[in-house]
């Protein structure tokens, strides 16, 4: 089974941009490269900006089981 971690500063403000990264890791929190499945943001859990808002980001080879969001 595959789980997501969302890769974070620590010190985020309410309303400011920042980076974030989406890592697939297994149950020994091992990262997944071989990862080629998809992920959605939903705006209404993580607030008004996020990449392609309710649309399916598909992870790739190139990927290697994590991919980065730029503010």
């Amino acid at each position: 089974m595959t789980q997501f971690e969302i890769i974070a500063p620590p010190t985020a403000r309410v309303n400011e941009a920042i980076d974030v990264t989406v890592r697939t890791v297994d149950k020994d929190k091992k990262v997944v490269t071989g990862y080629r499945g998809s992920i959605i943001f939903v705006p209404e859990n993580f607030g008004d900006t996020v990449p392609m808002p309710g649309k399916s980001i598909q992870f790739s080879a190139e990927d290697n089981g994590e991919k980065k969001f730029s503010k």
